[in-house]
């Protein structure tokens, strides 16, 4: 199965690049995020030409701009804890220090009516600070490199957040529960970069209400005043959860087993 995960995973990304040549180009400034947008060589090399500073990525306010989801062929999507937990190399707590939007310049071969900028593809490179390892090669203080599935373009002077399946801005300084996957070490510019190995599905924020539920839960302890796992989890909107604007009841399924198995093992940090 996690082969199949993976074939599905090399296959956006080749699509991605493929239809988008990473060919150095200039960037807009835009001042919604703080870090650094540029384009990438296809060669992994001089990745840094013609940068413009713009806000951090954490900062933005979900609610503020506009989603347009991209029309993948390929999807996975976990469909239960046991399949996403066999088809990650690396499950984490980690905490977002920062992140940076790589957007992908248009192939030579496009016509030039298709290049406007809410068409342009991306992804954004995210350094997470691992807090608590569960699985995989990595260790407590390591700095993970992943990539994640939403990108910010301007158009008409307007922001638009364009992303896969449901997943929207990580925030900056948010602990999470990450479930990853590893890229193939190859030429292109994901090599060695881990990413979601389920899209949004893959990507829990950890709040401390959840963990004392969850530490209740496994103790057999409850109260007449005392809000469930599951309580939580529907009362938050899906600009808390991080998420775009689709459905997210597969996803609020998820998080509520992903709660029960994992956060009373983190709650001595809370």
């Amino acid at each position: 199965m996690k082969k199949t995960v993976l074939n599905a995973l090399m296959c956006i990304l080749v699509v991605i690049i493929g239809l988008f040549a990473l060919n150095t180009g200039n960037s807009s400034d835009m001042d919604i995020i703080n870090n650094t947008v540029h384009t990438e060589n296809a060669d992994n090399t001089d990745k840094t030409n013609n940068t413009s500073i713009i806000s951090n990525t954490g900062s933005i306010n979900n609610e503020d701009i506009a989603y347009m989801p991209v029309n993948a062929c390929l999807t996975y999507y976990p469909s239960d804890i046991d399949d996403l937990e066999m088809n990650s190399d690396v499950i984490i707590l980690a905490r977002v220090l920062g992140s940076e939007n790589v957007l992908l310049e248009f192939p030579a071969d496009w016509s030039i009516e298709y290049h406007f900028e809410i068409h342009r593809r991306g992804f954004t490179r995210t350094e997470l600070e691992v807090l608590q390892v569960f699985a995989g090669d990595t260790v407590v203080g390591d700095i993970f490199v992943i990539g994640e599935f939403y990108w910010i373009v301007e158009y008409e002077n307007e922001m638009w957040i364009r992303h896969y399946s449901n997943y929207g801005p990580s925030t900056l300084g948010q602990e999470y529960l990450f479930f990853l996957l590893k890229h193939v070490e190859d030429d292109s510019v994901y090599s060695g970069m881990h990413f979601p190995c389920g899209f949004d599905g893959a990507r829990y924020p950890v709040f401390k209400e959840l963990v004392d539920a969850s530490s209740r839960s496994s103790i057999g302890s409850s109260g007449s005043s005392s809000r469930s796992v599951a309580e939580y989890v529907e009362s938050y909107t899906n600009a808390e959860l991080n998420l775009a604007n689709q459905n997210s009841r597969a996803y609020r399924d998820l998080y509520n087993d992903v709660v029960e198995r994992y956060f009373s093992q983190i709650s001595s940090r809370y």
